[in-house]
């Protein structure tokens, strides 16, 4: 299989690996969608829908045993003049999924809570950046706008609207290199 590279540090930070992996179905899937947004046609692409079984390798928080689990994670790709073509998306969901999950260990019964609440923070983090980014945005346009009509007329209304722009994609990028 063919890894992006995000997927790659996921299993490899968190201890996952593909143990198995089974065909559920596939079939013919000659059109697709091409590069320009068009649709195009090709007769020797096909699509296949696989099952996978991950297994996830955690060492105790809490009495340092390890120990391991399975899961099953069902994905679909493509197949097109013999290089597969997987889209990864359901199994990063899967994993990332499986690391908010609340699991305990079987030894001593603790529950693991390190990970989880890393991503939970995360996730808050990123809320609240992003609402920064969007309330500032907003606030700072509607300013700039009307500011600029207040002191200026018309000439200060386009120049506010100028302001603005500019305001909005530099709080994009701050959050976008917050965020990524």
């Amino acid at each position: 299989m063919i890894w992006d590279d995000h997927l790659t540090a996921l299993m490899q930070c968190y201890h996952f690996s593909v143990v198995g992996m089974r065909t559920l179905g596939g079939g013919s899937s000659p059109w697709h969608s091409s590069a320009d947004g068009g649709m195009a046609f090709d007769a020797s692409r096909r699509w296949r829908e696989v099952a996978l079984q991950v297994r996830r390798e955690v060492t105790c928080e809490q009495c340092g045993a390890a120990f391991e689990y399975t899961f099953r994670v069902v994905e679909e790709g493509h197949v097109h003049r013999g290089h597969h073509l997987p889209a990864h998306d359901e199994l990063t969901r899967a994993l990332e999924h499986e690391l908010r999950r609340s699991i305990r260990c079987p030894h001593c019964r603790a529950l693991q809570r390190q990970t989880r609440q890393m991503f939970v923070r995360r996730e808050r983090q990123h809320a609240l950046i992003g609402g920064a980014a969007m309330g500032g945005g907003i606030l700072g346009a509607t300013a700039c706008i009307f500011g600029g009509y207040a002191l200026a007329g018309p000439w200060g209304l386009a120049l506010g609207a100028l302001a603005a722009t500019g305001l909005v994609v530099k709080l994009t990028q701050w959050m976008l290199a917050r965020i990524l």
